[in-house]
């Protein structure tokens, strides 16, 4: 959202859609950033972002620019 454009029914359907994407995403394992080796250790350590990355990357843009707008904050809440 934007202050020339203050469209809340298209945020509320990016919110939508970023709440079907993190639900889709909560049901994987996010721990793969580990690729062991026979014995068991760590071989190889990949950084990969843990849940809260995701959920801070889908809504902190979204909750900064329209969190006062009552319909936006409204699904952003449960996304929390």
């Amino acid at each position: 959202m934007s202050a020339a454009l203050n469209d809340q029914a298209t945020a509320a359907q990016v919110i939508d859609t970023i709440d079907s994407i993190l639900t889709a995403l909560c049901t994987r394992r996010l721990d793969l950033g580990r690729i062991p080796v026979g014995d068991g250790r760590p071989q190889v350590l990949i950084p990969v972002p843990s849940w809260t990355d995701y959920v801070d990357a889908a809504v902190c843009d979204i909750a900064r620019a329209g969190g006062t707008v009552v319909p936006v904050s409204q699904r952003l809440t449960p996304l929390r």
